[in-house]
């Protein structure tokens, strides 16, 4: 279940990457010297830069929220495997019945107490 093609940033890129969160957590595309384009993509790919094309900036992504969505996919995959569903999808679950009971339809003689009709 490992992916193996995510490894953690090199010591190059920790480094990088804390520079620019020290900058204000921002880095123009036109500030990033030629040869810090294969750490800022290797950030990019890990989720730990976003590209705002518009801007033209990288922004900084918190480590934690990457690594919640990294870990997310294995724990429902194994959820999958062992024919359990995960908190997520059991919540997702529950969600769904509550709606659907609140937006069944009730007849009027449903709605008066025994003896009142």
């Amino acid at each position: 279940m490992t992916d193996h093609s995510l490894t953690l940033p090199d010591e190059a890129a920790r480094e990088l990457y804390r520079a620019i969160l020290r900058e204000g957590g921002r880095i123009r595309v036109s500030d990033i010297r030629p040869e810090d384009e294969p750490t800022v993509k290797q950030l990019a790919d890990l989720g730990l830069l976003f590209l705002h094309i518009a801007d033209g900036v990288y922004t900084a992504v918190n480590p934690r929220a990457v690594g919640e969505r990294i870990g997310a996919e294995p724990r429902e995959k194994g959820a999958r495997l062992i024919g359990r569903p995960s908190p997520a999808a059991a919540r997702r679950r529950r969600f769904r019945s509550r709606s659907v009971a609140c937006s069944r339809k009730v007849s009027h003689s449903e709605r008066s107490p025994p003896g009142w009709a």
